[in-house]
């Protein structure tokens, strides 16, 4: 008898949220355009500005939009869930929505939404797992050299239906190549503590 388990709290619970708000979008576009969209600056008196620094992840164009990140996220998440456990994840994907969105706001001057910025992250994250002291793997390179060249292409030729920033995109990678480098190496080192995994 099988038993289906919460196996990965964190991915699944984020794919939940995302789904549930991408749905406002049909029922109420106003509301994801206005609470769950990070706009091109920062006005730091406006509380609805602040609260779309992190809420502007978990919204979506459309289900297409929404579907081609959480397909990744569901593949690689549990992955990264099981080695850094859910605490660090959860912290993970906080971090690079924040500064992803402060990024934007003081450099790249563009709107943002979606996952696309985690998925990046959690993408560059995943191909550092087998990452060992003094080694880089071939597949980080790889996964680099294609979603950078990817996102480029898209900022370099930009779709004027969907002015949003494939510049956010590339932050939430080089987000997730730093806690990659920082936690597995740690890990290499023996500075991981499994009983605060999460």
């Amino acid at each position: 008898m099988f038993k289906v388990t919460y196996n990965a709290p964190v991915t699944l619970t984020f794919v939940i949220v995302c789904f549930m708000i991408t749905g406002l979008n049909y029922m109420e576009p106003g509301i994801i355009s206005r609470w769950f969209t990070m706009q091109p600056s920062l006005e730091l008196g406006s509380v609805r500005h602040w609260i779309c620094m992190f809420t502007w992840m978990v919204a979506h164009q459309d289900i297409h939009h929404f579907v081609g990140n959480m397909i990744i996220i569901l593949l690689v998440g549990p992955m990264l869930e099981e080695k850094f456990g859910s605490n660090k994840l959860f912290y993970m994907i906080f971090a690079t929505a924040v500064a992803t969105a402060i990024i934007n706001a003081f450099v790249f001057h563009d709107r943002i939404i979606g996952a696309s910025g985690i998925v990046f992250m959690m993408v560059m994250l995943g191909s550092l797992t087998n990452f060992q002291r003094g080694e880089i793997p071939l597949t980080f390179l790889f996964v680099g050299v294609l979603f950078i060249g990817k996102e480029l292409w898209g900022a370099i030729n930009p779709d004027p239906n969907n002015p949003v920033s494939e510049f956010a995109h590339i932050a939430g990678g080089v987000l997730g190549s730093i806690f990659g480098f920082m936690l597995v190496r740690g890990q290499a080192m023996g500075g991981y503590d499994e009983s605060i995994g999460g």
